[in-house]
C-alpha cells in the first residue's frame, strides 16, 4: 500500500516539481516505510513551496521526533498551530512534548480538554480527553475513552501507550500489554518518558512488569 502511494506521488510529482501537498503526503510515506531522512528533506521541500501549509509542519514534526529531534518538532507543532489553531493532532502533540520534561498541571488538563473540543468526535480528541480524565485520577472514565480512541485506530500507537499507564496499577497485565502493542506498533522511544510517573508512582509495578518488557525491547528504564 505505501509502495502504491509512494508511485504514485513520484508520478505527481514528475508532472508537477511544485506540489507542496504531493511532498508532503511523499514525506508522509516515507516516515511509514521508516526512510526518515527522505521524509524530512521532502516536508522541508513543502514547506519552502508553501510555507502556509500547515500539515507540512506538523508531519515534519513527527519526523523530527523519529529522529530525536524534540526541539525542532515542538517548533514544527507550535507553527502548525499557528497557521491552524484548531487542529487537534497539533495540540496533542505539543502536549505531549512537554510532558517530556514537565509534570503536568491544571493547565495541561484545560489545554487538552480544550483540544478535544476543537474536533470532538476524532481520534485525538478522544486521546486528549482520555488523558485529561486519567490526569484527573478518573481511571475508569479515562480507560473507557482511550479504548475508544484505539479502537477507532487499531495501528496507531498514542492510544495503547496511554492505556499503559491508565491500566496501571489496578491492571498491570493489561498495563504490560499495552505498553508492548505500543512498542510493536512503533511509537518513537523520544517519547516514552512519561514512564517515569509509573516508576515514581508505582515502583513495585515498574519493577516488575515494565522494566523486563523495556529491557527485551533493548530500551533502558525510565527514571522519575
Amino acid at each position: 500500500m505505501l509502495d502504491k502511494a509512494l508511485t504514485d506521488l513520484n508520478r505527481t510529482l514528475e508532472l508537477d516539481p511544485t506540489d507542496a501537498w504531493a511532498y508532503s503526503h511523499r514525506g508522509l510515506v516515507y516516515s511509514g516505510l521508516h526512510q526518515y531522512q527522505l521524509a524530512l528533506a521532502d516536508c522541508t521541500r513543502a514547506i519552502e513551496l508553501d510555507p502556509l501549509y500547515p500539515n507540512a509542519y506538523g508531519r515534519r514534526g513527527s519526523t523530527y521526533i523519529d529522529l530525536g529531534d524534540l526541539e525542532h518538532a515542538a517548533a514544527d507543532f507550535a507553527h502548525n498551530l499557528k497557521l491552524a489553531p484548531d487542529d487537534t493532532l497539533s495540540h496533542w502533540m505539543s502536549t505531549w512534548l512537554t510532558l517530556l520534561t514537565q509534570d503536568p498541571d491544571d493547565h495541561t488538563i484545560h489545554y487538552i480538554e480544550d483540544a478535544a473540543a476543537t474536533h470532538p468526535q476524532s481520534y485525538f480528541a478522544f486521546l486528549c480527553r482520555g488523558v485529561a480524565f486519567w490526569l484527573r485520577g478518573q481511571h475508569e472514565q479515562a480507560r473507557t475513552t482511550l479504548e475508544h480512541a484505539q479502537n477507532m485506530h487499531p495501528k496507531l500507537w498514542d492510544a495503547p501507550f496511554w492505556l499503559a499507564l491508565a491500566y496501571a496499577p489496578q491492571h498491570p497485565a493489561q498495563a504490560t500489554h499495552s505498553l508492548e502493542l505500543a512498542l510493536k506498533l512503533g511509537i518513537s522511544r523520544a517519547l516514552l518518558t512519561p514512564l517515569r510517573w509509573l516508576e515514581r508512582d508505582h515502583p513495585a509495578l515498574y519493577e516488575q512488569h515494565m522494566i523486563p518488557l523495556l529491557a527485551r525491547h533493548d530500551i533502558p528504564s525510565y527514571r522519575a
